[in-house]
C-alpha cells in the first residue's frame, strides 16, 4: 500500500521528514518516525501548514514513502 510523507528542506540537498514520536523508548530523538498518510491529498493538506510557515513551497514536498522493514 502506498503511503505519503512530508519532507522539509534544511539546506541544499538536505531534506528531512516531518516526524512524530513513535510511542516507544521514552521520547528520544531516535524514537521518531515519519508522519505518514494513506493518500497524497491528505499529505498535501498537512503540507500546507509547513508551506505557510516557510512562505514558499520550494522548501516543502510531499513524497511517496517506502517503509523499510528490518527483521
Amino acid at each position: 500500500m502506498k503511503k505519503y510523507a512530508v519532507k522539509i528542506n534544511l539546506s541544499v540537498d538536505d531534506w528531512i521528514y516531518v516526524t512524530e514520536d513513535s510511542g516507544i523508548g521514552g521520547g528520544n530523538c531516535w524514537d521518531l518516525k515519519p508522519v505518514l498518510f494513506v493518500s497524497e491529498s491528505e499529505a498535501e493538506r498537512y503540507a500546507k501548514i509547513w508551506r505557510k510557515k516557510y512562505n514558499d513551497g520550494r522548501y516543502v514536498q510531499v513524497v511517496q514513502y517506502e517503509e523499510e522493514i528490518y527483521q
